[in-house]
């Protein structure tokens, strides 16, 4: 396969994932030393997309891959609690109806 060809596919694989060892191309591309000395050259230095890490990782430094959908915005908060006791001025207001009410069943 052609220098560009593999190129190419190590490009795309390297966006994917983020992350690929030399060792992982190596095995996926089947290629020799030198080769993927070649590769990684073009790579880190001539493509400028990626960055080694100790010698043994390639890492995608290149442009951003397109992104993911939007995350679905989360719910409106809540209002405030609702008040756990009737104020004082509201208690006539409920104790009104309930007396006509026991007062018209007595009748």
């Amino acid at each position: 396969m052609p220098f560009e060809e593999i190129l190419d596919q190590a490009i795309a694989m390297l966006q994917r994932r983020g992350r690929v060892t030399y060792r992982a191309l190596k095995r996926q591309f089947d290629l020799d030393d030198a080769f993927l000395e070649d590769l990684t050259v073009e790579l880190i230095k001539g493509q400028r997309l990626a960055r080694d890490e100790d010698g043994e990782v390639l890492i995608w430094t290149g442009a951003a891959a397109p992104p993911a959908a939007p995350a679905p915005t989360p719910p409106p908060a809540p209002g405030p609690a609702p008040l756990a006791y009737t104020p004082p001025y509201m208690e006539m207001t409920f104790w009104l109806p309930q007396a006509e009410v026991a007062l018209a069943q007595v009748s």
